[in-house]
Formats: C-alpha cells, sequence, structure tokens
C-alpha cells in the first residue's frame, strides 16, 4: 500500500502534550456523548489519532492504562510522523503500545483473532473477552489490527450481523470501516469487502451524509474493481442506452471533476452514477481518472445499490426524457458552470478539450451559458496548444456552425479565425452534401467575405451550385448581398452582378413582407456601392426594374400597414439611398424610364432631395 501524501504536522511539545493527554484521559473516562464534545476540540489528523486511541482503549480497563510517560512518547512521535505511516501502520503502533501499558489483568487485544488472554485463570473473565471478540464491532476492528502472517481471508463478518448492531454501534462500525477502508481493501478476502461497502452504503443511505477527507489510489483501484464486478452480475441491466443518455453518459465521463468546486463534484456524481448504472459494463475512465475521491465513491456505490434502476427503466419513455432533463438543467449545467476553464492548465489536459469540442458541436444540447464557455475556452487557450495538423479551425465545421447559430451565439469570430482553404472547404461541404435551407445559407453568408477575393473564381463556381439548390430561402437574399460585397472589383465582377441581380429578380414581393422587401433591397444597393461598373455597363436595365419593383412593394407595405414605424423607416431610408445613387449615374439610366419610381416617391412623400 502506498503511504498518503506528506502532511505538515504541528509538533506537540510542552503543554500540548498534557492538553491533548487531558482530553484523551476525560475521553476514556467518560459516555459516549461526552466523549465526542471533547474529541471535537481536536481537528485533522490529532482527531483521528486520539480517536483511534479511545476506539481501542475502550476495549480494556482504561483506567489501568498510563497516560503519562510512554502515552505521551507515541502520541508525539505520531503528530511528527503525520504522512509517513499508513493508517494500519499507526493503527498497529497503538496496538502495541496498549498491549505493553495495560496491566496483566486486563484484557489483551492479541490477534489473528480477536483472542483474550488473562494470566489468572478465571473462566468468567475468558469467557467475556471472547465473547467481546465476537462482538461484530470488535471483530472488524480485530481484523483491521491483525499483524500476523495468518491468512484472515477465510473470516467473515456477516452482513445481518452487522445490520443488527445498535444504532450507534452501527454508526461507529460504519465510520470505522469506512476510515480505513484502503487498509480493508488489502487485507478483506473480496467477499468480505463486498459485506463492508454494502453495509456502509445502507448505512449511510438511510443518513443521507458522508463526508471525507482521505483517499487512497488503492483505495480507487480496488473499489473499481469491485464495482465492475458487481455492475456484471448485480446490477446489471440488460437494455441498449437510447441515444440521450448515452451522449450524457459520454459527457459526465470526460467532466474534468479536479476543476469543479466541490459542490459541483458531488452533483457530477450523482448524475453520472443515474447514467453509468444503466450500461452493461463500467468504463474505466470514470474510476481510475475521474472519480477519486474517497467520499465521492462512496456516495456514487450509494446510489447504484439504492435507485431502482429497473423500475425507472420499465417507466414510459416521456417519464424517462423528463428525468434526463431534469439531470441536464438541475446538475449538469451547474456542474459545468463550476469548471475553471479560465485557467491556462486545464488545456493540457485531453479530456478539456475533447469535453469542450463536443459541447460546441452539440453532442449534449447544453444552454446558451455552458456552450460559450466551451467556445471561449476553445477560442482563447487552444491556439497555444494546437500546432500544424491539429490546429483549432480543424474543429469548426458545419456540425459546429449550425448548432453554434441555433444556440444563439455569434458566429463572428469562429469563422474569423477560418482560414480561406478551410471556408473554401465548407463551401464546397455545403454545394455538395447539405441540405440548402435558410439556417445553412445564413452561415454561407457569414462565411463570405472579402478575405475571399484572392479565389473569388472558386468561390462563384461554389456560391452558384449553392444558389441553384436553394429553394424558397429568403436567407438566399443575403447570401447574395454578401457575394457582392466581397466580389465587387474583382474580375468575377460581372458575373457576380449577374448572378445576384437575376435572384433578387426571382424573388416575389407582391405580398409585400418586410424580409423579403428589405433583402431586396440590399442586394440592390450593394450591387450599385460595390460593384457599380457592372451594374452601369451591362444591368442597368434589370436594376431598373428591380428598383421599380421594390418601391410599389414599399408603398404596399406603407399603405397596408404592415410592419411597425421602426420598419417603415428603415424601408424608406434605404430607398432613399438608392435613388440618390441612381442619380448620381442617371447618366447611364437615360435609356430606362425612372419616372413611374420617382413619381411614386414623391407622391409618398419618400423622397428627400
Amino acid at each position: 500500500m502506498k503511504p498518503p501524501p506528506f502532511k505538515k504536522a504541528r509538533n506537540c511539545r510542552g503543554s500540548n502534550d498534557v492538553s491533548i493527554e487531558q482530553i484523551v484521559e476525560q475521553a476514556l473516562l467518560s459516555d459516549d456523548v461526552a466523549c465526542e464534545s471533547l474529541l471535537r476540540r481536536l481537528i485533522g489528523f490529532e482527531k483521528e489519532v486520539v480517536d483511534t486511541v479511545v476506539v481501542i482503549s475502550k476495549g480494556v480497563n482504561a483506567s489501568k492504562i498510563y497516560l503519562r510517560g510512554p502515552f505521551s512518547k507515541v502520541i508525539r512521535e505520531h503528530f511528527t510522523l503525520i504522512g509517513v505511516a499508513t493508517a494500519i501502520d499507526r493503527l498497529k503502533e497503538f496496538h502495541g503500545f496498549i498491549v505493553d501499558s495495560v496491566d496483566s489483568k486486563c484484557v489483551r487485544f492479541n490477534y489473528p483473532s480477536l483472542r483474550m488472554t488473562s494470566t489468572n485463570e478465571n473462566c468468567d473473565e475468558v469467557a467475556e473477552a471472547r465473547t467481546m471478540g465476537r462482538h461484530p464491532y470488535m471483530a472488524t476492528l480485530s481484523m483491521l489490527l491483525d499483524f500476523s502472517d495468518s491468512d484472515i481471508s477465510d473470516r467473515i463478518i456477516e452482513l445481518i450481523a452487522l445490520q443488527e448492531l445498535p444504532a450507534h454501534e452501527r454508526k461507529e462500525a460504519a465510520d470505522l470501516i469506512v476510515s480505513f477502508l484502503p487498509s480493508y481493501c488489502s487485507r478483506c478476502s473480496n467477499k468480505q469487502l463486498q459485506i463492508f461497502l454494502e453495509f456502509v452504503i445502507s448505512e449511510h443511505s438511510e443518513e443521507k451524509t458522508v463526508c471525507f477527507e482521505r483517499y487512497s489510489e488503492v483505495f480507487s483501484e480496488s473499489v473499481r474493481k469491485y464495482f465492475e464486478h458487481g455492475i456484471e452480475t448485480k446490477w446489471k441491466i440488460d437494455e441498449v442506452l437510447s441515444s440521450s443518455e448515452e451522449s450524457l453518459l459520454n459527457a459526465f465521463l470526460s467532466i474534468p471533476v479536479q476543476s469543479l468546486s466541490p459542490f459541483a463534484a458531488e452533483q457530477y456524481v450523482v448524475v453520472a452514477a443515474m447514467l453509468a448504472s444503466r450500461t452493461q459494463f463500467t468504463h474505466e475512465k470514470l474510476f481510475s481518472s475521474s472519480i477519486h475521491v474517497l467520499g465521492l465513491l462512496i456516495r456514487f456505490s450509494a446510489l447504484l445499490v439504492t435507485t431502482k434502476w429497473e423500475a425507472l427503466s420499465k417507466s414510459p419513455e416521456e417519464v424517462q426524457t423528463e428525468i434526463l432533463g431534469k439531470i441536464r438543467n438541475k446538475y449538469l449545467c451547474e456542474i459545468l458552470h463550476s469548471i475553471d476553464w479560465k485557467n491556462a492548465d486545464r488545456v493540457q489536459p485531453s479530456a478539456e478539450r475533447w469535453l469542450t469540442s463536443s459541447i460546441i458541436a452539440g453532442e449534449f444540447n447544453f444552454e446558451k451559458i455552458v456552450v460559450d464557455r466551451a467556445l471561449t475556452f476553445q477560442l482563447k487557450y487552444l491556439p497555444f496548444v494546437y500546432e500544424g495538423a491539429r490546429n483549432l479551425e480543424n474543429i469548426i465545421d458545419w456540425k459546429v456552425l449550425l448548432y453554434l447559430q441555433r444556440v444563439g451565439i455569434s458566429l463572428d469570430v469562429p469563422i474569423s479565425i477560418l482560414s480561406t482553404e478551410r471556408v473554401l472547404e465548407l463551401l464546397a461541404t455545403c454545394s455538395s452534401e447539405l441540405e440548402i435551407t435558410n439556417e445553412t445559407l445564413s452561415i454561407v453568408a457569414k462565411l463570405i467575405s472579402p478575405r475571399l477575393k484572392s479565389v473569388a473564381t472558386t468561390c462563384l463556381v461554389l456560391l452558384a451550385s449553392i444558389f441553384e439548390r436553394a429553394e424558397n430561402c429568403i436567407e438566399l437574399l443575403s447570401c447574395a448581398a454578401s457575394a457582392l460585397e466581397s466580389f465587387g472589383h474583382t474580375d468575377v465582377e460581372r458575373d457576380i452582378v449577374v448572378l445576384c441581380l437575376s435572384i433578387a429578380s426571382s424573388q416575389p414581393l407582391n405580398d409585400a413582407v418586410y424580409n423579403h422587401i428589405r433583402g431586396v433591397q440590399k442586394v440592390i444597393q450593394n450591387a450599385m456601392l460595390y460593384a457599380h461598373h457592372a451594374v452601369n455597363n451591362d444591368q442597368c436595365a434589370l436594376f431598373a426594374q428591380l428598383f421599380v419593383k421594390v418601391t410599389k412593394a414599399v408603398q404596399r407595405f406603407i399603405i397596408n400597414k404592415l410592419g411597425t414605424a421602426e420598419q417603415v423607416d428603415e424601408l424608406i431610408h434605404a430607398l432613399n439611398s438608392l435613388a440618390h445613387n441612381i442619380i448620381q449615374h442617371k447618366v447611364y439610366y437615360s435609356r430606362v424610364s425612372m419616372n413611374e419610381c420617382f413619381k411614386i416617391l414623391a407622391e409618398e412623400k419618400l423622397l428627400h432631395v
């Protein structure tokens, strides 16, 4: 067994010796309630040491123990060796001290069995001692204090014997087992360990309070094996996980527990237990890396045993869905809020990288604040970790972009980190593999930017393919407006103007819907602002037709009162801007009759010259 980590001890000298001796002496000679009150004055390992002395000494004639001299020395040695010896070693020292310090007529602790001997032949004393040795609590203690080389694996303390103890003795026995579980794990048979754990589980599940400070790598490994066996046999449920359960389980198994607050860590274990117990096997990661604290393991095991998973699995699907929803909202989101993703050190473990990547890809359906934090983590810290082929932009794909847009997170920053090559890859995927919807086109519009001018010809081909596959999508106008802004004054300016104006002209405006009108306005406005050479030389007739079409649509929108005052103001402002642009380029429109359009503007007092 590995020793526990070193802890800085407080040396006990002078008056401290007297103070501790007095506490121990009073505790030994008092009842249990008073003893507990006295021990509250000690904290940490001091309480552990003194409590152990009291527990062992309660089984002998306390009045015969020398509370001066060697006792003080032993305590002082223990306080100066904290963190060096394991729990079993410390108990061994106390055991040896007590055996040497009691009168010959007092009970001696002589193991492997709790065999009581006496220097006289008083049969009553011997019988009483042997009876005490068969007491479940003392038998449990004797198993811990057995320092002989004999095999103790055949000695079994039955569960029913522990459960039939009086309430206060059950609590003491459970505390004893929990406090020294690492030692029991290395000394007991598997059957005995299972009995001990089930006893502790049942005891603490009733109290609903478990508070432990110590943990052990050896213990974690032993308990992991125990639960692997348990889930394969006793707790196994032959049922395939639903996709929602599987995704939640995978999320839990990758949460960096070491960066959670204590409260959030407790909630993590509760939810992880509810999901992990539904699987047909135990994920080793759950035990070997994520859950490493003794108290969390006990809570986890208690839930595994006490929850009626079979009944839950037979519940209606809507009930199970509702429960999983409550788990996500009440526990998981709060847990993720507590993760310290602002710490750059947390970038190194792969769990954080995998988890945040999965979150922003929408695998777990978290609320917006969680997704936003995960994205911030990726954007802020991962550029310093990824190199070469593993750079950050490889994480940003269509799945990520669509999910971020759905939860309401701005795509400006994620898209800004993408290289030109990556944007072309995304556009190519969209043109050939994705279903073209308004949601998809909204992202395409954001992907199109002036930095693509160097690959304008390739972009034109991809956009033409995307536009051709789009049907009845209002966001097509946003894409056209972005394309005109990005590829004006390039070699493909004429082609892009023809493509975008033809899209605008195909949009029906008879219903005078605000989004349709405003979308067409943006297209023809960007055509004039960023590609006026191609418009004026080749497309002035089509441009004029669109201008008239939009003007009449705005007129109907105002007359029929189809929108808000803010929408009316925005449409009028855009229409004025277009009119002024046409007036500035009137020489190109001399062959086109614009009189009707300007007449409408004048009559409705929409044109401000």
